[in-house]
Protein backbone atom coordinates (compact mmCIF):
# COMPACT_ATOMS: atom_id res chain seq x y z
CA UNK A 1 0.00 0.00 0.00
CA UNK A 2 2.78 2.64 0.62
CA UNK A 3 4.34 1.66 -2.42
CA UNK A 4 1.10 2.27 -4.21
CA UNK A 5 1.31 5.65 -2.41
CA UNK A 6 4.51 7.12 -2.88
CA UNK A 7 3.89 6.59 -7.02
CA UNK A 8 0.75 8.94 -6.80
CA UNK A 9 1.10 12.38 -8.08
CA UNK A 10 1.54 15.20 -5.31
CA UNK A 11 -1.83 16.35 -6.14
CA UNK A 12 -3.37 12.61 -5.79
CA UNK A 13 -1.82 12.81 -2.40
CA UNK A 14 -2.79 16.05 -1.20
CA UNK A 15 -6.54 14.38 -1.54
CA UNK A 16 -5.87 11.46 -0.50
CA UNK A 17 -4.62 12.66 3.09
CA UNK A 18 -7.32 15.21 3.27
CA UNK A 19 -9.96 12.78 2.65
CA UNK A 20 -8.53 10.24 5.20
CA UNK A 21 -8.20 13.20 8.00
CA UNK A 22 -12.22 14.12 7.06
CA UNK A 23 -13.26 10.29 7.32
CA UNK A 24 -11.49 9.84 10.74
CA UNK A 25 -12.80 13.18 11.97
CA UNK A 26 -16.30 12.03 11.33
CA UNK A 27 -16.15 9.23 12.83
CA UNK A 28 -14.29 10.45 15.74
CA UNK A 29 -17.05 13.53 15.89
CA UNK A 30 -14.74 16.31 16.03
CA UNK A 31 -16.52 19.42 14.51
CA UNK A 32 -20.00 17.85 15.51
CA UNK A 33 -21.91 20.07 17.91
CA UNK A 34 -23.10 18.58 20.81
CA UNK A 35 -26.46 17.16 20.23
CA UNK A 36 -28.98 18.56 22.93
CA UNK A 37 -31.31 15.70 24.07
CA UNK A 38 -34.59 16.44 26.86
CA UNK A 39 -36.05 13.89 28.71
CA UNK A 40 -39.19 14.12 29.33
CA UNK A 41 -40.41 13.65 32.69
CA UNK A 42 -42.89 11.29 34.34
CA UNK A 43 -46.48 12.52 33.72
CA UNK A 44 -47.16 12.76 37.45
CA UNK A 45 -44.08 15.05 37.74
CA UNK A 46 -45.41 17.15 35.40
CA UNK A 47 -48.48 17.90 37.41
CA UNK A 48 -48.20 20.82 39.26
CA UNK A 49 -50.34 21.98 42.43
CA UNK A 50 -53.23 24.52 42.12
CA UNK A 51 -52.10 28.12 43.29
CA UNK A 52 -52.99 29.16 46.40
CA UNK A 53 -55.83 31.43 46.87
CA UNK A 54 -55.15 34.56 48.47
CA UNK A 55 -57.51 37.34 49.70
CA UNK A 56 -55.67 40.28 47.72
CA UNK A 57 -55.83 40.61 44.28
CA UNK A 58 -53.12 39.97 41.98
CA UNK A 59 -52.13 42.52 39.40
CA UNK A 60 -50.92 41.57 36.29
CA UNK A 61 -46.65 42.06 35.66
CA UNK A 62 -45.93 45.22 34.60
CA UNK A 63 -43.10 45.98 31.61
CA UNK A 64 -39.43 47.28 33.35
CA UNK A 65 -38.56 48.73 30.62
CA UNK A 66 -37.91 52.25 30.35
CA UNK A 67 -38.03 54.60 27.03
CA UNK A 68 -35.15 56.45 26.56
CA UNK A 69 -34.68 59.81 27.23
CA UNK A 70 -34.00 62.57 24.96
CA UNK A 71 -30.19 62.74 25.50
CA UNK A 72 -30.11 58.84 25.22
CA UNK A 73 -31.91 59.13 22.00
CA UNK A 74 -29.87 61.60 20.95
CA UNK A 75 -26.71 59.77 21.72
CA UNK A 76 -28.03 56.76 19.69
CA UNK A 77 -28.94 58.33 16.59
CA UNK A 78 -25.60 60.25 16.08
CA UNK A 79 -23.67 57.13 16.88
CA UNK A 80 -25.84 55.27 14.26
CA UNK A 81 -24.69 58.26 11.87
CA UNK A 82 -21.23 58.06 13.04
CA UNK A 83 -20.34 55.14 15.02
CA UNK A 84 -16.85 55.24 16.32
CA UNK A 85 -16.12 58.92 15.11
CA UNK A 86 -18.65 60.32 17.80
CA UNK A 87 -16.93 62.30 20.74
CA UNK A 88 -19.43 63.17 22.67
CA UNK A 89 -23.57 64.34 22.56
CA UNK A 90 -26.15 66.06 25.06
CA UNK A 91 -29.18 67.21 25.20
CA UNK A 92 -30.25 70.38 26.83
CA UNK A 93 -33.70 69.91 27.95
CA UNK A 94 -34.58 73.75 28.87
CA UNK A 95 -33.22 75.46 25.49
CA UNK A 96 -34.14 72.20 23.29
CA UNK A 97 -30.40 72.26 21.44
CA UNK A 98 -28.72 69.01 20.95
CA UNK A 99 -24.47 68.61 20.99
CA UNK A 100 -22.70 66.45 19.14
CA UNK A 101 -19.36 66.52 18.73
CA UNK A 102 -17.24 64.04 16.27
CA UNK A 103 -14.20 63.01 14.40
CA UNK A 104 -13.50 64.30 10.83
CA UNK A 105 -13.09 61.39 7.90
CA UNK A 106 -9.72 61.51 6.85
CA UNK A 107 -9.80 62.26 2.75
CA UNK A 108 -7.73 62.28 -0.20
CA UNK A 109 -7.71 66.75 -0.19
CA UNK A 110 -8.84 68.73 2.92
CA UNK A 111 -11.82 69.85 0.03
CA UNK A 112 -13.44 66.22 0.37
CA UNK A 113 -12.40 66.18 4.15
CA UNK A 114 -14.69 69.51 4.83
CA UNK A 115 -17.44 68.09 2.23
CA UNK A 116 -17.63 65.07 4.38
CA UNK A 117 -18.00 66.73 7.50
CA UNK A 118 -20.85 69.15 6.08
CA UNK A 119 -22.90 66.02 4.90
CA UNK A 120 -21.95 64.00 7.98
CA UNK A 121 -23.52 67.25 9.92
CA UNK A 122 -26.53 67.08 7.92
CA UNK A 123 -26.93 63.20 7.98
CA UNK A 124 -26.45 63.11 12.35
CA UNK A 125 -28.99 66.24 12.36
CA UNK A 126 -31.50 64.76 10.49
CA UNK A 127 -31.04 61.57 12.51
CA UNK A 128 -31.08 63.48 16.02
CA UNK A 129 -34.16 65.43 14.69
CA UNK A 130 -36.18 62.04 13.43
CA UNK A 131 -35.32 60.14 16.41
CA UNK A 132 -35.59 63.25 19.09
CA UNK A 133 -38.56 65.56 18.74
CA UNK A 134 -38.00 67.70 21.76
CA UNK A 135 -34.66 68.90 19.68
CA UNK A 136 -35.15 72.71 18.34
CA UNK A 137 -31.63 72.70 17.15
CA UNK A 138 -28.46 70.63 16.38
CA UNK A 139 -25.20 72.43 17.49
CA UNK A 140 -22.27 70.63 15.70
CA UNK A 141 -18.97 70.55 16.58
CA UNK A 142 -16.17 68.74 14.02
CA UNK A 143 -13.16 67.46 15.22
CA UNK A 144 -9.42 67.63 13.29
CA UNK A 145 -5.94 67.46 13.43
CA UNK A 146 -4.77 70.84 13.11
CA UNK A 147 -1.15 72.35 13.30
CA UNK A 148 0.20 75.30 14.59
CA UNK A 149 2.64 77.47 13.31
CA UNK A 150 5.94 75.34 14.76
CA UNK A 151 4.38 72.16 13.18
CA UNK A 152 2.79 70.24 15.99
CA UNK A 153 -0.32 68.78 15.65
CA UNK A 154 -3.20 68.65 18.16
CA UNK A 155 -7.06 67.57 17.87
CA UNK A 156 -9.19 70.46 18.03
CA UNK A 157 -12.49 72.04 16.71
CA UNK A 158 -11.96 72.78 12.97
CA UNK A 159 -15.57 73.52 11.93
CA UNK A 160 -18.58 74.27 13.90
CA UNK A 161 -22.30 74.55 12.69
CA UNK A 162 -25.78 75.24 14.33
CA UNK A 163 -28.59 73.31 12.04
CA UNK A 164 -32.45 74.51 13.34
CA UNK A 165 -35.54 72.09 12.93
CA UNK A 166 -36.62 73.65 9.79
CA UNK A 167 -33.36 74.11 7.89
CA UNK A 168 -32.19 70.58 8.37
CA UNK A 169 -35.44 68.87 6.99
CA UNK A 170 -35.79 71.22 4.12
CA UNK A 171 -31.75 69.94 2.78
CA UNK A 172 -31.87 67.12 0.38
CA UNK A 173 -28.42 65.39 1.11
CA UNK A 174 -28.04 63.58 -1.88
CA UNK A 175 -29.17 66.45 -4.38
CA UNK A 176 -26.70 69.29 -2.11
CA UNK A 177 -23.98 71.68 -3.40
CA UNK A 178 -21.36 71.33 -0.37
CA UNK A 179 -19.83 74.46 -1.26
CA UNK A 180 -23.23 76.09 -0.93
CA UNK A 181 -23.37 74.82 3.01
CA UNK A 182 -22.22 77.95 5.03
CA UNK A 183 -24.51 79.82 3.43
CA UNK A 184 -27.56 77.53 4.44
CA UNK A 185 -26.28 76.36 7.65
CA UNK A 186 -27.73 78.41 10.55
CA UNK A 187 -24.83 79.24 11.83
CA UNK A 188 -21.06 78.03 10.28
CA UNK A 189 -17.95 78.72 10.76
CA UNK A 190 -14.16 76.91 9.90
CA UNK A 191 -11.82 77.64 12.83
CA UNK A 192 -8.57 76.38 11.16
CA UNK A 193 -7.95 77.41 7.26
CA UNK A 194 -8.10 73.92 5.43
Amino acid sequence: MIAWFMKQTKWTKIVLVGVTVFVIMAIAGVGNAPKETTKSAPAAANKTAAPAKTSASTTPATSTAHPLSPAERVKTAAASVLSDRLKDSAFDAASGNATVQFQISENLTSGMMVDGAREDSVEVSKAILAAAPEVKQVLIGVYGDAKDAYGNTTNEQVIKITLIRATAEKINVSGMDWEKFPSIADSYKELVNF
